[in-house]
């Protein structure tokens, strides 16, 4: 019938055939008809055309494709003038806490793959020159990042959990998120000097003993002893 919504499923196929539809309308007219699916939450649409046989029937292919969106992360120091942070290893874990895979591509992004993909499926994905990240293929959902390696001289910063929500990212489909890792912190420490020892340019190698000296991971000091 005409106008009327049309359910398919495994049961008859995926398909629905219109018979027998007029031509011409009452002034001579020519009819046009087209097809319009609600289409599933999380998927896109698309419609092409073929025209088969001698009566020229129109059949129309509806395809669905779901929805996925791209993370991107960003890697910053978390100095009082902040700088990007290169090499930082994370995971990422999806709602249920299972660990994600990703295979890298040509441009260094990440693409989410089946944990048996062949050639290099890794569940350990790393930021790049500029401390940049980005994770695509990924459904709409709940993720969390969690660091697991920090770039050197700097503290592990806290899981990250982010929702790709596919009501208010309709148009962009990409989600930034910056995380910060903090500098290295050292509780004064007692050093004992027993070969050559260099402490901010100060050679202290004749020095046999004890030094307290206080230690963050740009600046070392020296203190009177």
């Amino acid at each position: 019938a005409y106008g009327e919504a049309v359910m398919l499923t495994a049961d008859n196929n995926w398909t629905y055939t219109w018979e027998k539809l007029p031509f011409l309308d009452e002034d001579g007219g020519v009819y046009t008809y087209t097809v319009r699916e609600k289409t599933p939450d999380e998927f896109d649409v698309s419609y092409s055309t073929e025209t088969v046989g001698e009566d020229q029937s129109q059949v129309i292919t509806i395809t669905n494709t779901r929805r996925t969106y791209q993370l991107e992360l960003l890697k910053r120091s978390g100095h009082s003038a902040p700088v990007p942070l290169a090499d930082a290893v994370f995971r990422d874990l999806d709602s249920d806490g299972a660990v994600l895979y990703f295979q890298r591509n040509p441009d260094g992004q990440y693409a989410l793959c089946a944990a048996d993909t062949e050639g290099a499926a890794t569940a350990v994905v790393t930021a790049g020159e500029e401390g940049k990240l980005v994770l695509a293929g990924l459904p709409a959902g709940a993720y969390t990042l969690e660091e697991t390696e920090a770039p050197a001289g700097y503290q592990l910063a806290q899981p990250q959990t982010v929702i790709l929500d596919g009501e208010s990212m309709k148009e962009s489909r990409s989600y930034s998120l910056t995380i910060v890792d903090e500098l290295m912190k050292y509780d004064p420490s007692e050093i004992i000097c027993n070969d050559a020892f260099m402490v901010s340019g100060v050679d202290i190698s004749d020095l046999r003993g004890r030094l307290h000296i206080s230690v963050n991971a740009l600046e070392p000091h020296i203190f009177d002893d």
